[in-house]
C-alpha cells in the first residue's frame, strides 16, 4: 500500500540527538488526527542551528532574529501538500531551562506547532492561541 503522507527528517544540526523515528511518528500522528487522514503528500521536518533558522526567519518573514520554529506550506493542490518544518534545536536548548522543560520536549512541541501551523491553525489572536495549546498539548507529553 502506497503511503499517502510521507515524512522526512533531516538533522542539520549538532547540538541535540534527533530521533527521526519517533519525530515521524509524532508528525504522522498530528496529521492523521487533526486532517481527519485527508492530508497526502511531502512534509519535510529539518533540524538546525539558530544561524540557519535566523537566515531563514529574516529571508522569509523580515525578522531578524532566530526563533523556535518555521513551517512553509510551499504547495497545496487540494490535500495534496508539499510543506516544510524548520526546528532550532539551540532554541529548543535555551528555551527547556526558561520553561523548566527539557530540549526533547520543546524540539517535539516545535514540530507539533509547525505540523498545526500547516494544516490551518494560527496563533495570532488569543483565542485562537488558546486552541492552538490545547492541541499542542494533546501530542507532547
Amino acid at each position: 500500500m502506497k503511503k499517502l503522507l510521507r515524512i522526512d527528517v533531516i538533522d542539520r544540526q549538532s547540538q541535540l540527538p534527533v530521533s527521526a523515528a519517533g519525530i515521524k511518528r509524532l508528525a504522522i500522528k498530528v496529521f492523521r488526527r487533526e486532517s481527519k487522514n485527508k492530508v497526502k503528500g511531502q512534509v519535510n521536518i529539518c533540524f538546525v542551528d539558530d544561524r540557519f533558522i535566523k537566515d531563514l526567519n529574516l529571508r522569509f518573514l523580515g525578522k531578524p532574529q532566530a526563533t523556535d520554529v518555521l513551517a512553509f506550506e510551499n504547495s497545496r493542490i487540494n490535500k495534496h501538500i508539499q510543506a516544510d518544518i524548520i526546528v532550532s534545536t539551540q532554541t529548543a536548548i535555551r528555551n527547556s531551562a526558561i520553561f523548566k522543560t527539557t530540549p526533547e520536549y520543546e524540539m517535539r512541541l516545535y514540530v507539533v506547532h509547525g505540523a498545526l501551523h500547516i494544516l490551518g491553525f494560527n496563533d495570532n489572536n488569543s483565542l485562537a492561541r488558546v486552541l492552538m495549546r490545547k492541541t499542542e498539548s494533546k501530542y507532547v507529553h
